[in-house]
């Protein structure tokens, strides 16, 4: 695992299709030597979003992040470089995650989904900390058919349904951790 500074650099590896959930998919992101993944749900505009930059569709590169991000680079007093994003906690089912300047030592707030999108296709680096990589992924086993999502980072109204879902099939200890993590969040 290539760890910088107790923090783990992350890599875009795959990403899937949630059946019978209205567009949203998972992200699998790995460490470097793709021993670790973190899935991230994203919803579909951003699904959206970034099949268009996996794919290479057309207008991609006049899209609005790119255009930004181009003209932040190309001026030459910027780099790729320059910046980073942090994934470094959760709150309330939604991983945090900052956008910092290492010449400025600024940073910004940014959604997951999105640091996703800017990373895949600017070359700025995505990092974890080294204390939640190790708390939220699991062995990355390439192109499953199952794959484990934290449900710490399933939103309340998903976490809802699958509570009654879990009713429905009798599955009661599923229903209990379930109960258990949107009684935590509604404290």
């Amino acid at each position: 695992m290539e760890t910088y500074q107790g923090k783990t650099r992350l890599f875009f590896r795959e990403m899937a299709q949630i059946v019978e959930s209205n567009g949203l998919s998972v992200v699998v992101l790995t460490d470097a030597d793709s021993q670790r993944a973190l899935t991230i749900i994203c919803d579909e505009p951003m699904t959206q979003q970034l099949l268009i930059r996996i794919n290479h569709l057309p207008g991609e590169t006049t899209m609005l992040p790119e255009v930004l991000t181009k003209l932040l680079f190309n001026d030459g007093c910027t780099s790729p470089r320059d910046y980073e994003l942090l994934v470094y906690g959760i709150d309330n089912g939604q991983y945090k995650a900052v956008l910092t300047s290492l010449t400025t030592d600024s940073s910004v707030s940014i959604r997951i989904s999105d640091a996703i999108l800017l990373s895949t296709f600017s070359d700025i680096p995505l990092y974890i900390d080294n204390h939640l990589l190790l708390l939220q992924s699991s062995c990355y086993t390439p192109h499953t058919s199952g794959l484990v999502i934290p449900i710490n980072t399933i939103s309340l109204e998903h976490l809802e349904k699958e509570l009654q879902k879990a009713v429905a099939e009798e599955n009661y200890r599923l229903a209990s951790s379930i109960y258990d993590e949107i009684k935590k969040r509604k404290q």
